[in-house]
């Protein structure tokens, strides 16, 4: 199921995201936060730079969608562009759509939401009650089915509309703070295939760092830029949404170096969460080497690496000083799975 919300600036899609995330227990995926993300790491991406970002959004969608998960997008798509971006990402995945259009229906209201809301994104300019006018104007009509909440109405009787058109119910909260859990491995470890199965298995999010790196690629961000570095805080900015609303949330990524395995830290003791690290090996070189040279990923314009880079990203990879679980993807994909899920102290779904 891909949900997407649509509104103005200030309108209270940020809130009815939240709201519906906790209730359906799914990931919400917000196109601001990514954007800003690029920008605090020194990326600029072509104009619109907010293209980029929704692009980078769709890919994370379809990586969740693929795994199962229903997914909330968070983002004004008021560009009838935006729109269809989502209509074919939900067509070519075989999954339903639903938009939800958040507006506010007493100026005096939005406007005072504008001048004091609380949802301030570092590295991102706050919109003005004359840029919401102006973007109001351009706005264009709508076609095809949606529903519209008017959040002068309360957030219960809103999300309430909303399961009711889904048809589903609330999941209940354990009332369990959600784990930041951090994979890491040489490309070809097999760190994916554990993501998958322990994503499924708890229902989580899965952020993986390199289809965000080549996401930005695709967007025009030339290969000069940190794009690398960029990728690592975009993947962080959107998994701690994920945390604030009480999931867990896996990242899938090499993280072989300290400033990396650092920044996982810094977000786990900001956030007060436990953050697990679980470390995938592959011990046999040559299964390892094979699986390098047969995996076909599929994502559009990343370079796949060879066993020569993973041999040159080996003698880089620094001492572990984090207590971790080591995983051996010669061992079979359920017994690891198994030991993930005994180490995280958490039953499968």
């Amino acid at each position: 199921m891909l949900i997407v919300l649509a509104g103005l600036p200030g309108a209270g899609k940020s809130a009815v995201a939240e709201d519906l995330g906790r209730a359906l227990g799914c990931a919400v995926l917000a196109v601001d936060p990514a954007e800003a993300a690029m920008w605090r790491a020194g990326v600029r991406p072509p104009q619109p730079s907010h293209h980029a970002a929704y692009i980078i959004v769709e890919v994370i969608a379809a990586e969740q969608i693929a795994l199962g998960h229903d997914v909330i997008v968070d983002a004004v798509n008021g560009p009838e562009e935006a729109r269809e971006q989502w209509r074919q990402l939900a067509a070519r995945l075989g999954v339903r759509l639903l938009f939800v259009e958040v507006v506010c229906s007493d100026d005096a209201v939005h406007r005072d939401r504008l001048a004091h809301r609380h949802r301030r994104i570092d590295g991102f300019p706050e919109p003005t009650w004359e840029g919401v006018l102006q973007r109001r104007a351009t706005f264009p009509p709508w076609t095809g089915d949606r529903l519209t909440l008017d959040t002068v109405r309360s957030r219960e009787a809103n999300i309430r509309r909303v399961l009711a058109r889904l048809d589903r119910q609330r999941v209940p909260a354990d009332g369990n703070a959600g784990v930041l859990v951090a994979l890491a491995g040489l490309p070809g470890s097999g760190k994916s295939a554990v993501a998958e199965d322990l994503g499924g298995a708890l229902g989580c999010a899965v952020l993986s760092v390199d289809p965000v790196e080549a996401a930005m690629w695709r967007a025009g961000v030339s290969k000069t830029e940190p794009t690398g570095l960029a990728a690592y805080i975009v993947v962080e900015a959107l998994a701690e949404e994920q945390i604030a609303f009480g999931h867990t949330v896996i990242i899938d990524a090499v993280n072989s170096v300290e400033p990396a395995r650092g920044q996982w830290r810094a977000l786990g003791q900001r956030l007060g969460v436990r953050l697990a690290f679980i470390e995938v090996a592959c011990s046999d070189a040559d299964v390892h080497r094979r699986r390098l040279a047969g995996r076909r990923r599929d994502i559009a314009g990343f370079y796949e690496p060879d066993w020569s880079d993973v041999q040159e990203r080996q003698k880089e990879f620094a001492v572990w000083t984090d207590a971790r679980l080591t995983l051996d993807s010669m061992a079979d994909r359920e017994r690891n799975l198994r030991l993930a899920l005994e180490y995280l102290g958490g039953p499968a779904r």
